[in-house]
């Protein structure tokens, strides 16, 4: 690319990156999110850790609180941009929703679906096109609360095999 200015023209050479962050957000040079989905579950799965090493004793409604506050947000940071396409990055991210589950010792045995319904969770991928659209916050509040109570413990196989 070249640029005039004071009567001399430069040369201005424009590199070129693999995966550019921007917001936050990781995305690669074919518009994929892989690297971004590689980064946020390392970093949820390192707070998963940490939960667990901290934690001697935890109750379903504080793991849940827990989860919801320090983990789940570095997951779904920018989802509306991201969401995962590919099952192999959806499951990435249900992954560390598997391993956080897991921290109960009561429900370590169930089965991943049932240990859904025992905490309440939905799968990380579950919320519907009409709610993450909402044009306003409030609407997206009223929209998520409705969707909730119509699903509970929404379980998403394809996610979760």
């Amino acid at each position: 690319m070249k640029e005039k200015g004071n009567g001399e023209e430069h040369e201005i050479v424009l590199e070129e990156h693999v995966v550019e962050k921007d917001l936050g957000v990781y995305v690669d040079n074919a518009l994929s999110f892989k690297e971004h989905v590689i980064r946020s579950t390392a970093k949820a799965n390192k707070v998963v850790g940490i939960i667990r090493r901290t934690f001697d004793f935890l109750t379903d409604d504080l793991l849940v609180r827990l989860y919801k506050s320090l983990v789940r947000p570095l997951l779904e940071y920018g989802h509306s941009v991201w969401q995962p396409q590919h099952k192999t990055l959806c499951s990435d991210v249900e992954d560390v929703q598997r391993r956080a589950t897991k921290l109960l010792a009561s429900i370590r045995d169930k089965p991943y679906p049932e240990r859904l319904a025992t905490l309440r969770l939905s799968p990380q991928a579950s919320l519907p096109e009409s709610v993450v659209t909402a044009p306003t916050v409030n609407c997206f509040k009223n929209r998520l609360d409705k969707h909730w109570e119509n699903h509970p413990s929404l379980y998403n196989p394809q996610c979760a095999s």
